[in-house]
């Protein structure tokens, strides 16, 4: 385990990273742009990584997700369970898993992360993710 992780962009531009939950891994996309309005939802699964966590999680609910552009809510499938950035310590967050087709790690898992700070090099294409100094 370590203090603080690095993560590259890859040729698409986006910044993956391995999650756990429920002791299986999966590789995620981070964006910033993943939130909804009362900050539960931190991480959206496909379906196939959704249904392979789902017996793990509790407080098992339709959520609804604000899709961009889109003038009404979907309603997916939900529940609550411990996210951690995989190799990072202490990163584990209690937050909402939801079942929305693509695997993504969004804001409000990162508020969870509060003894940590993120900070991106741009010219490097380099996200560190560690504890505050």
């Amino acid at each position: 385990m370590a203090v603080q992780v690095t993560i590259l962009a890859n040729a698409s531009n986006e910044y993956r990273v391995i999650v756990e939950i429920a002791e299986r891994q999966f590789e995620v996309v981070i964006d910033t742009g993943f939130t909804n309005p009362l900050c539960q939802v931190g991480l959206a699964l496909d379906n196939n990584s959704y249904q392979a966590v789902q017996t793990e999680l509790h407080d098992l609910l339709e959520a609804e997700l604000y899709p961009v552009g889109e003038p009404t809510p979907v309603r997916v499938d939900s529940g609550i369970g411990v996210v951690n950035i995989f190799g990072l310590d202490n990163s584990e967050v209690l937050t909402r898993v939801v079942n929305a087709g693509e695997n993504i790690l969004g804001v409000c898992y990162f508020h969870g992360l509060a003894d940590f700070e993120v900070s991106w090099n741009l010219a490097e294409k380099a996200m560190t993710i560690g504890r505050q100094r």
